[in-house]
């Protein structure tokens, strides 16, 4: 994003650069025309982060495997499973995808923009971590181009990073869904009736009402809560892979 433009008046003017405008044009009409719902849950990371652990012990290369690109394949693994919000609406024709053009949010600093990962479902978790990486960095160059910006079929957000817990992402048009996910914080829970500390994340769906009813967002939302808190199959395949044995 721009900085921002003295006027004379007791404000300044920020600018906006193209890309910013349109996505802004288009996220306006998306509130206004859509009947956009969110839903919320928590779910726990103790497992995930152990497995994460593992990987990048295992891992023959220099890529390391983050939480943010764990989770994303996690994602297209549940994607692949419940794939009701892979998908565009374009007019009344609602088109769900067989693959996962995973859009992940990037802040680089000087405004949001949303790389997407190419047919995530095929990809093994270091493939995914070293992909994101990728992107993230040309992001932060600014050296993105066109087609890397482009046919996301669902979208993550990620503000943890912020310390945000919860929100309400908008659903980026013409996608059916996205996915904001939150900080992990520490929470007391019941583990085999004894009380134990873990830590929790934040999840939050939202999907476009009008292309599909709230039982289909809310059993991809417990599909992955599911997925995340016993990750170990998914971790060491590909999506599509775990889609067959599945």
């Amino acid at each position: 994003m721009s900085g921002p433009e003295s006027t004379g008046q007791p404000y300044d003017l920020l600018e906006q650069d193209r890309l910013q405008k349109v996505t802004a044009r288009r996220l306006r009409a998306a509130v206004a025309e859509k009947p956009q719902v969110t839903l919320h849950a928590r779910v726990g990371l103790d497992v995930l982060f152990e497995s994460k652990r593992r990987l990048n012990a295992e891992s023959a290369d220099a890529v390391s495997v983050t939480v943010t690109a764990a989770l994303a394949h996690i994602v297209a693994a549940a994607l692949t499973r419940w794939g009701r919000v892979n998908g565009h609406i374009e007019g009344n024709e609602v088109r769900l995808f067989r693959a996962v053009n995973l859009g992940v949010a990037v802040d680089t600093g000087h405004g949001l923009v949303v790389p997407v990962v190419k047919d995530a479902q095929g990809l093994s978790v270091w493939e995914t971590a070293a992909e994101i990486g990728r992107l993230a960095e040309k992001a932060r160059q600014g050296k993105l181009h066109p087609a890397d910006l482009v046919d996301a079929t669902f979208t993550v957000s990620n503000l943890g990073m912020f310390g945000v817990e919860m929100f309400t992402p908008l659903v980026n048009p013409p996608q059916l869904a996205i996915l904001g996910v939150g900080a992990a914080v520490p929470a007391v829970t019941l583990i085999d009736g004894r009380v134990a500390e873990m830590q929790v994340l934040g999840l939050s769906l939202s999907f476009d009402h009008a292309a599909m009813d709230g039982a289909d967002a809310a059993a991809f939302l417990a599909g992955l809560v599911t997925l995340i808190e016993e990750p170990q199959d998914v971790l060491w395949t590909t999506a599509s892979e775990w889609k067959g044995r599945a």
